[in-house]
């Protein structure tokens, strides 16, 4: 699937916009009409991929639930939905029991904006059902009533709307026997790491990413490759590149939160992951395309140190989906050496930002100098990527329209129309002035510092560490210094 048919921005059911982007059109399988033929009586497997670049879908076919049988080539149990939300890059593989139709019928395959109300944002294919009788190769035109699906896996919403959109988390699916668990975990062989996301929404497209309540930076990744043996940590590193080192064998849990008002598909390079959990937005409205902050305080379903130890019993992802104003947890191995990308998968989030890199095992080395021919290579030398790309502290924007929230100093650009000194007129405003875009850009209300009660997620880490077996609840008592 790629694209969507979309003539404005779409919001998704709880009123967020899915996608800023206006799009006109949408493929399935390289085809805007396609027709699947299939036999009455008969069961097929369909491998559902998103390889649209800015939108989630909800695939359903009419009339048909179905098992989904796999996630992102995770073989699961059979789970039965009758539709299932893929946000961009995932796969579920379902299969669909054809029922035994005496005449010929044709079913739409849709895949719909998560809204579930404008029916023309989608792509639609046509499934031709050959009947018992033999009718030939006539097919009728199906229907254009649309019933709203039962059960759809994959989506987490705000308990107010859940009514309106009956939801299964992707936690409530279960591996098959035999696939692979992940290593047993112990007290000295877990890690906790905390990722904030943030983003400042038009005209500025731009995101950041603080780790563990660091600065919040502007991602942006090295010219030259990190596994090259010339690559210089010094010389050809952005200094707003985010990193997260993490040694090897080690359980690792990462607690991703988000203060947008946009979902997220966070993907991990080099890696199958278990969802542990997620938590829908906790703030009843969002505005300005901002949310509160999330709280950690009692937002899981377990406490975290329980979530780090339990079984394995989630079914192995590579992309999962952080909800606007929400958190999701996940639990890896560190069991692969390398340099991989942690980023969202929406393309224009990615070059704006939101992108870490884990260096897992103090990976420094590397291939031998004999790269293939068509290695890519900008051929840069010394700190040219800063001539590029400057560091900067953010504009000073950032105290005019969140005026409570943690100050330039805590956030990092990348992007040099984003940098001090930039030409704001000629860059963003179309001659405006200033004083006046801002009359006409909606200030945001809610402050971008993270919850009191959560100021150091280094307590939480030493909470979590210094627990001694008989004192297993020590940091969820009520004192709220450690209610984690």
């Amino acid at each position: 699937l790629g694209g969507v048919a979309a003539t404005r921005p779409v919001r998704n059911i709880e009123g967020f916009f899915e996608s800023f982007i206006t799009w006109s059109g949408g493929i399935a399988n390289g085809e805007e009409n396609l027709e699947i033929h299939v036999e009455a009586g008969k069961k097929y497997k369909f491998r559902v991929l998103n390889g649209g670049h800015v939108f989630p879908y909800i695939w359903s076919i009419d009339e048909l639930e179905f098992d989904v049988v796999a996630a992102d080539g995770a073989e699961c149990e059979p789970y039965h939905v009758d539709a299932v939300h893929i946000n961009v890059a995932e796969r579920f593989d379902v299969e669909v029991e054809i029922p035994a139709y005496e005449e010929n019928t044709s079913l739409y395959i849709r895949c719909l904006a998560p809204s579930l109300e404008d029916l023309k944002h989608g792509v639609y294919s046509i499934l031709r059902i050959k009947g018992t009788k033999d009718q030939g190769e006539t097919y009728p035109e199906p229907t254009e009533k649309f019933v709203k699906p039962k059960k759809i896996l994959n989506c987490n919403l705000h308990e107010d709307f859940a009514d309106q959109m009956p939801c299964a988390s992707i936690t409530d699916v279960k591996p098959v026997e035999g696939m692979p668990a992940m290593p047993p975990t112990s007290d000295d062989n877990v890690e906790y790491h905390l990722i904030d996301m943030d983003d400042e929404p038009s005209p500025y497209y731009s995101h950041f990413i603080s780790i563990d309540n660091g600065l919040f930076k502007q991602g942006v990744l090295p010219h030259k490759s990190m596994i090259r043996d010339d690559f210089d940590s010094v010389l050809d590193q952005h200094p707003n590149t985010n990193i997260l080192d993490v040694e090897l064998n080690k359980t690792l849990i990462l607690v991703f939160r988000s203060g947008s008002a946009f979902a997220h598909p966070i993907h991990i390079h080099g890696h199958k992951f278990e969802v542990l959990d997620i938590v829908p937005r906790q703030a009843v409205e969002c505005s300005g395309g901002r949310c509160e902050w999330p709280t950690l305080l009692g937002a899981f379903k377990e406490p975290l140190y329980k979530l780090g130890k339990q079984s394995h019993k989630s079914v192995l992802k590579d992309v999962t989906t952080l909800p606007a104003g929400g958190m999701v947890v996940v639990r890896l191995a560190t069991n692969n050496p390398g340099v991989w990308a942690v980023h969202c998968h929406f393309e224009q989030h990615l070059e704006d930002g939101q992108l870490l890199i884990i260096r897992e095992g103090n990976f420094n080395k590397k291939f031998p100098e004999e790269f293939p021919a068509d290695y890519p290579s900008c051929n840069y030398t010394g700190r040219i990527q800063m001539e590029e790309k400057p560091a900067c502290v953010c504009l000073d924007y950032l105290n005019v329209f969140r005026p409570n929230q943690p100050g330039p100093s805590h956030y990092r650009c990348s992007e040099p129309h984003l940098c001090k000194g930039a030409n704001f007129r000629e860059q963003l405003y179309n001659g405006k002035n200033f004083a006046i875009f801002k009359q006409e850009t909606q200030l945001y209300k809610y402050p971008r510092s993270r919850p009191e009660e959560d100021i150091s997620w280094k307590r939480v880490q030493e909470c979590l560490e210094n627990e001694e077996t008989n004192e297993t609840d020590r940091c969820y008592r009520d004192d709220p210094e450690y209610q984690y």
